[in-house]
């Protein structure tokens, strides 16, 4: 029973196959071809406003994409800023206290998104050297953070050692610095991911 079902479907697979075929590129296709296949142009309300929302979400993403690309530059500046500031050895109380002696407005500093060629914090200011040791500690900062296991291995081994409490704090600063004092779901969840290790 099971084979005579089998050679029914396959049959039926393939007249349905060559009725498509000639209605869609024969010259004139015969009229129970074209009953079979009619209710496929049957285009309802539901139908057209269901591809008009899809067009509207589809320009809805294009446009998001195209503001996560430009926030994205910015953040890439702004890590660059952030690393020289670290370089330098000056605080951002500093900066800010310079913004304000020359008359500046410490939000024009802080909302400033476009970047100027003359900006020396500008990524094209930085030397070859300078910027491909930049994309190393990203990518070793983005190690760290998405693979738990390097930092459990060392925190592990520090408590094997007894190391002592003020070396203690220090660490847990510099990893709730590393982990962006968990403001962010992204941090907040990596920062969980290496507390349960």
């Amino acid at each position: 029973m099971e084979k005579v079902i089998k050679v029914q479907s396959i049959i039926r697979a393939r007249q349905q196959g060559q009725a498509y075929k000639s209605l869609t590129s024969g010259k004139n296709p015969p009229v129970g071809t074209v009953k079979n296949f009619v209710h496929l142009l049957n285009d309802s309300d539901f139908d057209f406003d269901e591809e008009l929302e899809f067009e509207r979400l589809r320009k809805t993403v294009v446009q998001r994409v195209r503001q996560n690309e430009m926030a994205e530059q910015y953040i890439d500046q702004l890590d660059i800023k952030i690393a020289l500031l670290v370089k330098n050895k000056i605080t951002l109380d500093e900066v800010v206290k310079h913004q304000r002696h020359f008359g500046g407005h410490v939000g024009s500093l802080l909302n400033n998104t476009e970047i100027s060629s003359k900006d020396p914090f500008d990524l094209k200011a930085l030397n070859k050297n300078s910027r491909r040791k930049l994309e190393h500690y990203q990518e070793l900062f983005f190690l760290l953070q998405t693979q738990p296991q390097y930092l459990a291995r060392l925190f592990h081994k520090l408590k094997e050692q007894g190391m002592p409490e003020q070396e203690g704090k220090r660490i847990e600063l510099l990893m709730m610095g590393l982990f962006g004092f968990a403001q962010k779901r992204r941090e907040e969840y990596y920062l969980l991911k290496l507390v349960t290790r």
